[in-house]
C-alpha cells in the first residue's frame, strides 16, 4: 500500500462483504480493533472470489471477533499526550437458550489536535452488537455498528512552510465555521449466513 495516494486507497472488506471504496480499512472509524480478530490483506492481484471495489492498493478484509458462548468483559482506558483519552467496554454473554450468544460493545475517543486549535477526533463514539445462532446445518451471524465520528480538520502547508515549522508549526484554520467541522454519521447493519465450515 505504500506509495499509493489517498485516491488510490484500499478497497474495503468486513467478513468477506464490500462496505466502501476510497477508505483504508473499516477499522479506522466503523469498527473498534478491539471487535476485530484477524485482518487479511490482499496485495497486487486480488483473487476474483474477493468482492471489492476500489483494490488498486490492495483490499483489507477485517474478521470479526464473534462471541465465544462464555461470559467475558473487557475493559480498556487509554491516555495520552493532546489530551488524548480512549474508553473501550465489551462484554460477551455465555450461551443463551438456543444455544446462541451475543457481544456488545462501546467506545469513545477524543484528542486535541497536535497543531492549531480544535479536536480530531471531538469526541468518536461507537456502538457494536454481533450475534450468532448455530444450527446443524451452518451458523446465521448478524452484526451491527452506529459510528458518530466529528474532527476539525488539519489545514495543509505548502513546501516552503514545511520548511520553516517555527513559523508555521502550530498553523491551522481560523475558529469560525469556515473551519470545515466535518461529521460523519454511519449505521451499518451486516446480516449473512456462514457455510458449515465458516
Amino acid at each position: 500500500m505504500r506509495g499509493e495516494s489517498a485516491q488510490h486507497a484500499a478497497g474495503d472488506l468486513v467478513e468477506g462483504l464490500p462496505l466502501a471504496a476510497g477508505l483504508s480499512g473499516p477499522g479506522q472509524w466503523l469498527v473498534d480493533q478491539e471487535d476485530i480478530r484477524r485482518v487479511n490483506f490482499y496485495a497486487g492481484a486480488v483473487p476474483a472470489a474477493v468482492p471489492a471495489p476500489g483494490s488498486i492498493a490492495g483490499v483489507v478484509d477485517s474478521q470479526i471477533r464473534w462471541p465465544r458462548g462464555e461470559s467475558e468483559w473487557q475493559v480498556q482506558q487509554s491516555v495520552g499526550s493532546q489530551y488524548f483519552s480512549r474508553s473501550f467496554l465489551r462484554w460477551d454473554s455465555p450461551r443463551l437458550p438456543g444455544a446462541s450468544s451475543l457481544f456488545l460493545s462501546g467506545s469513545f475517543t477524543r484528542a486535541n489536535l497536535w497543531r492549531s486549535w480544535g479536536e480530531a477526533p471531538a469526541g468518536r463514539k461507537n456502538f457494536a452488537l454481533g450475534w450468532e445462532q448455530p444450527y446443524s446445518s451452518g451458523l446465521v451471524r448478524l452484526f451491527y455498528t452506529h459510528g458518530d465520528y466529528q474532527s476539525d480538520n488539519y489545514r495543509p502547508l505548502t513546501w516552503s512552510q514545511t520548511r520553516d515549522l517555527v513559523r508555521y508549526g502550530r498553523f491551522g484554520y481560523d475558529r469560525t465555521p469556515s473551519a470545515a467541522l466535518r461529521s460523519i454519521l454511519v449505521r451499518t447493519f451486516i446480516p449473512w449466513h456462514c457455510a458449515p465450515k465458516c
